[in-house]
């Protein structure tokens, strides 16, 4: 069984610098063939609308990337190619890892595929602008600020949750007029 990637039949976004069905689909293809990964079978992908503080998701069973149509515009082509590679590497983790790629997904497994595939620095978490994609509030920590969606931002000022930086593990403060 070889790799054969599929993608949406319309381009809504045709018109960025990167990110049109073709080259997204150019660009899995040519990260396994990278990893030497030619047996995974049919892998597709689909933009998703309710994606607004995710970039993309990869499920492992029916081998379907899906990528926010809402942070796309956003994301600067960089970023959109590190996107496809890091999702495209979930799925060749598992077929050259096996079960790691279930336990730890962002492992030390994942971690050397990325940089197989030429991302040595690979992260588990994007920098993309959410401006436009929800309704987010404005929150700060010790090392930079933030976008939280609203629905997130009234959890924490009501007390059910408490958001943390992923970075520097400090509490975060929101501006209250964006409440």
């Amino acid at each position: 069984m070889r790799t054969v990637v599929s993608g949406p039949t319309s381009d809504p976004l045709r018109n960025l610098s990167f990110g049109s069905v073709a080259e997204i689909t150019t660009l899995i293809t040519e990260t396994f063939h990278t990893l030497e990964c030619h047996e995974i079978g049919k892998v597709h992908w689909e933009w998703s609308s309710r994606f607004t503080s995710r970039m993309g998701d990869a499920d492992l069973v029916s081998k379907l990337m899906r990528f926010s149509r809402p942070l796309w515009i956003n994301a600067s082509p960089a970023q959109r190619r590190e996107t496809i590679v890091h999702e495209a590497c979930h799925i060749a983790t598992q077929e050259l890892f096996d079960k790691a790629a279930w336990d730890r997904p962002h492992g030390s497994e994942w971690m050397q595929v990325m940089e197989w595939a030429g991302y040595p620095n690979a992260s588990a978490c994007h920098r993309v602008s959410r401006h436009g994609a929800a309704a987010v509030a404005r929150a700060a920590c010790n090392c930079m600020e933030h976008e939280i969606t609203l629905a997130a931002a009234k959890r924490h000022m009501s007390g059910r949750a408490v958001i943390s930086c992923r970075y520097c593990r400090a509490q975060l403060m929101f501006v209250l007029e964006d409440l």
